[in-house]
């Protein structure tokens, strides 16, 4: 396939050197790279402006587990769909970073072209409540305020799934599925999203008080789709969970050698303020 083109979708809020150097590592001819920044924060203005970088003509203020979250990457797809046509559509953090070089990355979607690479599982799972919290509940914006809201909305999560007259009734819904919300996927696939909550404007409504369902969202929309049969349930995305919570674990050099021997293309999520040593190790190999 000739003139292959990629467009990297990313979501961030801070260390912008960080943004910066990942920005320096993903560019290539071919390649184009849409940013949403969280409006809360000013890194904006320290991100190198370049002609392959295009910024959201909408900026949220993005909280943790909040719907906010799948409106910055609607945003992203919105900006993309106008800007331009791509073979494939990466979403990533500010604090991802490519274990692969571009011309791997790059020969691994011209060989898999049609995929969509994104994690997908049922619900009920084995996430607390089964999952099944985050769409049962009606969560309050004001819930996701702060950290001592937080601890409200924890405690308001536990009654509520304690008394089922309480609960949202989902059976509009279609079956539901969960998983990451990194994923890449093809720009006919990005078009039927697109389309989707055009046509679907329900669907957007019903999440905008779920909690964390930026992990459901899209998974649902596609597992429910004639996209189905060419989901490919692995986004290609090292991520280390061991540390358990809701969070994974922030990589450090001495998770080189284990990224180094992944099959996977991206790493999630490195911090430079914690451990410059890494970047600099992976800078060797990519």
């Amino acid at each position: 396939m000739d003139n292959f083109r990629m467009a990297y979708a990313i979501q961030c809020h801070k260390n912008p050197e960080q943004l910066n150097n990942l920005v320096d590592k993903i560019s290539d001819k071919d390649v184009d790279i849409f940013i949403h920044v969280d409006k809360k924060s000013s890194i904006i203005n320290f991100i190198e402006k370049k002609d392959n970088i295009y910024f959201t003509d909408k900026r949220f203020k993005v909280k943790w587990g909040h719907s906010s979250q799948f409106f910055a990457t609607v945003e992203l797809l919105k900006k993309i769909h106008k800007t331009g046509s791509y073979d494939y559509i990466h979403f990533i953090s500010g604090q991802d970073y490519p274990i692969k070089c571009r011309d791997e990355i790059k020969s691994f979607f011209k060989e898999n072209y049609g995929k969509q690479f994104i994690q997908y599982r049922p619900l009920p799972n084995d996430w607390p409540y089964n999952g099944m919290s985050r769409v049962l509940v009606h969560y309050p914006h004001f819930l996701f305020a702060n950290e001592f809201t937080r601890k409200i909305m924890y405690k308001y999560e536990k009654l509520v799934m304690k008394i089922t007259a309480f609960q949202r009734n989902i059976e509009s819904l279609p079956q539901l599925y969960g998983g990451s919300c990194w994923f890449s996927i093809t720009g006919d696939c990005m078009k039927y999203i697109l389309e989707f909550l055009h046509k679907n404007p329900d669907y957007i409504k019903f999440f905008q008080n779920t909690h964390c369902g930026d992990e459901i969202f899209f998974q649902t929309i596609l597992v429910n789709s004639k996209y189905r049969q060419h989901l490919f349930n692995d986004n290609m995305r090292y991520i280390d969970w061991s540390n358990g919570g809701a969070s994974p674990k922030v990589l450090l050099e001495e998770d080189f050698q284990k990224l180094q021997n992944s099959h996977k293309l991206y790493a999630r999520k490195l911090d430079y303020n914690m451990d410059s040593n890494l970047f600099e190790k992976l800078n060797e190999i990519v």
